[in-house]
């Protein structure tokens, strides 16, 4: 059966009813039945739905972020995750869950709406994080005084590299605004 049969079947055509009077885990799990919906999408369209009021959980204030590698970076660049026995590296998959319920956690600590939340550290990691440009980090992010450095990210095999042979997370902001700006580097 494909998604639109299912729609149709199970949710009478409504997308709104996969969502709408159930529990945030509950909807979860139904958004993951159709094909091509992971955790990642499943909760990123759970909070579109809640946040645009389309359809709503009974707990939206559970509702869990979408962690992806920028919302991963950014507590390593700020030194919030770090890593134990001399390791340099972390795989991204290790770092879901515990992310995911800190980041829920310091919401509801801080009296933080989630998805705003969600949505400013998504911007924070995409809009400067991703672009490795330093002179974006001067001009406005709001992490600038605790950020340590932009993390490495093996794209294929996901893992963060948070220390280079010298045990100092690799910081290759300043060599690529050096780079831009039009320096040279004598060696």
């Amino acid at each position: 059966m494909n998604n639109a049969q299912k729609l149709l079947r199970e949710y009478e055509g409504d997308p709104r009813n996969i969502i709408q009077g159930k529990t945030v885990e509950e909807a979860l799990k139904s958004l993951r039945e159709f094909k091509g919906f992971g955790p990642g999408i499943s909760g990123m369209y759970l909070m579109e739905m809640n946040d645009r009021r389309i359809a709503c959980p009974i707990n939206s204030d559970e509702l869990v972020f979408k962690i992806d590698r920028h919302k991963q970076a950014i507590p390593m660049q700020t030194g919030a995750v770090t890593l134990k026995d001399g390791n340099t590296k972390i795989h991204h998959g290790i770092l879901l869950k515990p992310l995911r319920k800190a980041y829920l956690e310091s919401c509801k600590r801080q009296r933080l709406d989630n998805t705003t939340t969600d949505n400013a550290l998504w911007v924070i990691g995409s809009e400067g994080c991703a672009k490795m440009d330093y002179s974006v980090c001067q001009t406005g992010c709001p992490l600038l005084d605790i950020c340590k450095g932009c993390v490495k990210v093996e794209e294929e095999k996901g893992f963060f590299t948070l220390k280079d042979e010298w045990g100092k997370m690799p910081d290759v902001r300043k060599k690529l605004y050096l780079r831009q700006q039009g320096h040279f580097e004598f060696r």
